[in-house]
């Protein structure tokens, strides 16, 4: 109460200095919209929401760089610091779950073919869960200016990529045209480019040739997504033939994406791509 009281008569309080006048704006953001904005994330925020993530990412980060003072010295700043990280926790702790189920299942639902009602609901589901991962990790890098970069690989990569979403796609159909896209949309999702320029102190050993060690699993999925195309083409027709090797090809514009410029040289050599 006694701020909003003080805020109602600064404008004709007595003995005001410069100091008071610079700090006016800042103290009104740490005192009264820093608080408004933790309460909305505690308690009204969806991280499933891209719409809610881009606004309250984009708010939050025009506040710091208005207002240097916003600094996590603030313990204002630090709740709010910590209800994103909750909220998001929280999320992939109530909100994810796929099913795994076989190989067959989901072979057998995707079937244009199939009149297997059962296989195709709990296909359908099962894929639904997946983009629902998908979702929420692209949601989770978008906080990469904000929360330290430790946090979001804790979150998006152990909490998400390597737990869920990599176990799914190894029960998808690996050789389908489909595969291809999912990994690209999932390579989207990780803004490598930002990571490297935001913290070049911490990552000065990955700065050559190499990707974060957190983002190796999925290298290793992609290699074998490689190896499962290159040993289709020599049983495949023409057509399929460039499908794959065009396939293989897109696997290296995902490790240049990934920065894992020695898993693209070591695809090129192998596959003789151009």
């Amino acid at each position: 109460y006694n701020l909003y009281q003080n805020l109602l008569f600064y404008g004709v309080k007595d003995g005001r200095n410069e100091d008071e006048d610079f700090q006016f704006i800042p103290l009104i953001i740490e005192k009264v919209i820093i608080p408004k904005l933790t309460n909305i994330i505690a308690h009204i925020y969806d991280p499933l929401s891209l719409k809610q993530t881009t606004n309250l990412v984009k708010t939050i980060e025009n506040i710091f760089q208005t207002y240097p003072t916003m600094t996590d010295d603030s313990k204002n700043v630090q709740n709010l610091l910590k209800a994103i990280v909750d909220r998001l926790q929280r999320s992939l702790d109530d909100d994810i779950y796929i099913p795994l189920y076989p190989k067959e299942i989901i072979a057998l639902g995707s079937s244009r073919t199939s009149s297997n009602n059962s296989a195709i609901m709990a296909t359908e589901f099962f894929f639904r869960q997946y983009w629902t991962c998908v979702k929420l990790l692209g949601n989770i890098t978008l906080w990469s200016q904000i929360l330290s970069l430790k946090t979001i690989l804790d979150l998006s990569i152990d909490g998400l990529l390597n737990r869920y979403i990599l176990v799914s796609l190894k029960n998808m159909d690996l050789i389908s045209n489909e595969m291809i896209t999912r990994c690209l949309l999932l390579a989207k999702c990780f803004p490598i480019k930002q990571w490297f320029d935001n913290n070049k102190t911490i990552l000065q050993n990955q700065l050559t040739d190499t990707t974060l060690p957190a983002l190796e699993n999925f290298c290793l999925f992609l290699k074998q997504l490689a190896q499962e195309y290159s040993t289709q083409i020599f049983s495949a027709n023409d057509k399929d033939k460039k499908i794959y090797k065009e396939n293989i090809r897109q696997i290296r514009v995902i490790f240049v994406h990934l920065h894992a410029l020695d898993h693209a040289l070591e695809l090129t050599n192998e596959y003789e791509i151009k």
